[in-house]
């Protein structure tokens, strides 16, 4: 059963790109969260992503909204990535998907891999300088997008239908 906004998640922990153990709702200082579930930082429409949320995160801040996005990636390849490309959010690795399974994150099939919007995305984001690289998680992953309230509260919630489809940084943004 996939979470719906309004209900409220349990209370969870994981650790940063710099091994920080982070709490929520408990570290976060009354801010709400926003996670995007990706799925490793070899894939280059994870890569285009990223580059959005980068840009996207003074917004972020402006709305006091902690930006997380978790990757299937190692902690050693998640804090070089964060630090070569100066990210200014949490990177979470979560190679043994704990979160993403927490979230209800499901696995697609070759059908959402497969999907056109996910080929004209992969080739938009390759035209972009964002090339496939190790392959480091789940390549049938399908990404998902929460926004959660200081009180655990699901105030927006993105499933994709297919590897390419993130959900929203706008839509996300305009909830918070």
């Amino acid at each position: 059963m996939a979470i719906i906004a309004g209900r409220k998640v349990e209370p969870f922990e994981f650790s940063d790109q710099s091994g920080k153990p982070w709490r929520f709702p408990e570290d976060f200082e009354g801010r709400k969260a926003a996670l995007f579930f990706l799925r490793h930082l070899g894939c280059p429409l994870c890569m285009e992503k990223i580059e959005e949320l980068k840009k996207a995160a003074p917004e972020f801040e402006d709305k006091a909204v902690r930006l997380i996005a978790l990757v299937q990636s190692t902690p050693k390849r998640a804090l070089e990535f964060a630090t070569q490309k100066e990210l200014p959010f949490l990177l979470v690795p979560d190679r043994e998907k704990k979160l993403y399974q927490a979230f209800e994150v499901a696995r697609g099939g070759l059908k959402e891999f497969m999907a056109p919007a996910a080929a004209a995305a992969t080739i938009r984001a390759t035209f972009k300088g964002h090339f496939h690289g190790k392959f480091e998680g789940d390549e049938l992953q399908v990404p998902a997008s929460f926004l959660l309230s200081p009180e655990r509260e699901v105030l927006y919630v993105h499933y994709g239908k297919n590897i390419s489809d993130f959900g929203s940084v706008a839509e996300l943004l305009a909830r918070a």
